[in-house]
């Protein structure tokens, strides 16, 4: 955390960490879905200047609502994304920081264990997944330390983990952020292929209506440079990419 960073906190609850964030960031914006405790954060964060509290549900917030009230003041600025998600609600809110939340340069997110091993799987490894792919496009995954059952009050009945993600250098990224169609045809074919795992990607593709029939589908597996009889938990983001690449290409030609 630098001076110079915004931070977006989603979950505020007791403001435990929001005071911290405040004294160390230029500015917090919170996101509590509970209106109950507005008033309550509200009071407890009235000294500091430099928060705002956003009452929304953080999965379905405006992402311009949570964009730095005055992004230009520092040439340093970094927006850091920071929550202790309900395990519920992680995955959904990790994907949509992906999808959505391209401004968000770094997270630092508690999550239950099992989620944190599956950012970290690899393709074809038991845990790889579709949220494993799209994290890892956009972002370097490292996991800082776990939090065990009993530093909790109640107590959960499982092991949890505290994940920086780390946006990968414009250079290294698998996506270009600039390139819109290019990352919506991505998400489309990861969540084509993962929607049945058992299922070839040509036949996902089909069945997902991002191409015509199998010939089509051959065709865009064959120029991302993947065999015709691969499964989609086997490849890697950079593969999905480049059949992200390669569906757009056959659709400029005619490929409808």
């Amino acid at each position: 955390m630098t001076p110079g960073d915004h931070v977006i906190e989603v979950g505020p609850g007791v403001c435990a960490l929001t005071g911290l964030l405040c004294g160390r960031a230029q500015s917090v914006t919170a996101v509590e879905i509970d209106r109950r405790l507005t008033d309550s954060i509200s009071a407890s964060m009235s000294v500091y200047d430099n928060f705002r509290l956003v009452n929304a549900d953080a999965l379905t917030v405006p992402a311009e609502l949570l964009l730095p009230p005055d992004p230009g003041a520092t040439a340093e600025a970094r927006v850091v994304l920071v929550s202790n998600m309900p395990y519920y609600i992680s995955t959904p809110i990790m994907t949509r920081i992906a999808e959505e939340f391209s401004f968000v340069d770094r997270a630092v997110l508690m999550m239950q264990r099992e989620v944190s091993d599956k950012l970290l799987a690899g393709p074809s490894e038991y845990n790889y997944c579709m949220l494993t792919v799209i994290i890892n496009a956009f972002f370097s995954v490292k996991r800082l330390f776990t939090v065990p059952p009993h530093c909790f009050a109640p107590q959960p009945g499982v092991e949890s983990a505290v994940m920086l993600l780390k946006k990968h250098a414009r250079e290294n990224s698998v996506i270009n952020a600039v390139c819109e169609c290019e990352r919506a045809m991505f998400f489309q074919v990861v969540r084509a292929a993962f929607a049945r795992r058992r299922k070839t990607l040509e036949n996902s593709l089909i069945h997902a209506g991002l191409a015509a029939g199998r010939v089509h589908a051959n065709d865009a597996v064959a120029r991302a440079g993947i065999d015709v009889g691969a499964r989609g938990e086997s490849l890697d983001a950079r593969a999905f990419a480049a059949l992200a690449r390669a569906i757009l290409d056959l659709n400029s030609g005619g490929f409808t």
